[in-house]
Parts: C-alpha cells; sequence; structure tokens
C-alpha cells in the first residue's frame, strides 16, 4: 500500500486511544464484534454486478 511502518503504527495507537483500549488484540475484537472483517476481501458476483439489458430481466 506505500505506507511506512511507522504510519501504521501511529495509526494503531491513534485507534486504541480513541477506544480507550491497551492492545491491538481488543481492537480487532471490538471491530470483530461491530461486523467489521479484516484481511478479507468483499467477495463480488461479476454476473450479478453487471447491468442486464431489458430484454435479459423478462
Amino acid at each position: 500500500m506505500g505506507l511506512e511502518d511507522i504510519t501504521v503504527k501511529k495509526y494503531v495507537s491513534h485507534l486504541l486511544a480513541h477506544f480507550n483500549l491497551r492492545r491491538r488484540t481488543e481492537l480487532i475484537v471490538m471491530l470483530a464484534d461491530k461486523g467489521i472483517k479484516l484481511g478479507v476481501l468483499p467477495v463480488t458476483d461479476p454476473a450479478h454486478d453487471r447491468v442486464m439489458p431489458a430484454a435479459e430481466q423478462q
């Protein structure tokens, strides 16, 4: 992604402070409880994403 290690560490530190957490694990658990999945790419169906012409919709 082109980010320096120090930048990522600062972001994580700010998130921990914002949510009043002490460990990264606590942050991950909190995010999982909210339904946010880290490191998982969204799965999409290309056939679902394309626009179907009116003739095909019937």
